[in-house]
């Protein structure tokens, strides 16, 4: 497996000398965007294709303080896909320069098509590349009712006017 590789800035540290939480997202993201470039989906294939990633959810946990002084190692891996491919659940890990797990990612994410504004399938190009991408002993497929967290309350509304009032 390919593993996209770095280390963190000056900038990724808060104040307690931690890398900041922000900061694992990004470098999720990045490596995640890197993944889809190696397979000629950069910002201008995207553009030209007129969509776009779109987090339905995303699940961080942290598993292992990591210092800023030591290169890290982040993998992808494709956990669940709708049978359309619409949807699919990725889960991404980030290695110290020991090997060790430090922090660990599960995001659904969908493809929106940005012409429509709508979740729409991925082009016959970017379904060969997540086709190609490792998958989890566990891969299933999944359909839509299974992106809904429970305890989640959907569907909650409030009176805008309230805001209103003096």
């Amino acid at each position: 497996m390919k593993y996209y590789t770095g280390k963190f800035r000056w900038s990724d540290i808060d104040a307690n000398r931690h890398i900041r939480n922000t900061a694992y997202n990004d470098l999720f993201i990045e490596a995640r965007m890197a993944k889809l470039k190696e397979h000629g989906f950069g910002q201008k294939k995207m553009k030209e294709l007129g969509m776009g990633p779109m987090v339905i959810h995303e699940h961080l946990y942290y598993v292992k303080e990591f210092t800023s002084d030591g290169e890290f190692f982040i993998d992808i891996q494709l956990k669940a896909s709708s049978k359309d491919y619409r949807f699919n659940r990725f889960v991404q890990h980030l290695f110290n320069a020991k090997g060790e797990l430090c922090c660990y990612l599960d995001i659904t994410l969908a493809i929106l098509d940005l012409k429509a504004r709508k979740i729409a399938p991925p082009s016959p190009e970017l379904l060969d590349t997540l086709n190609s991408l490792p998958k989890v002993e566990d891969f299933h497929i999944i359909d839509s009712s299974a992106l809904k967290m429970e305890g989640v309350p959907y569907g909650l509304k409030i009176d805008p006017e309230l805001f209103h009032k003096e």
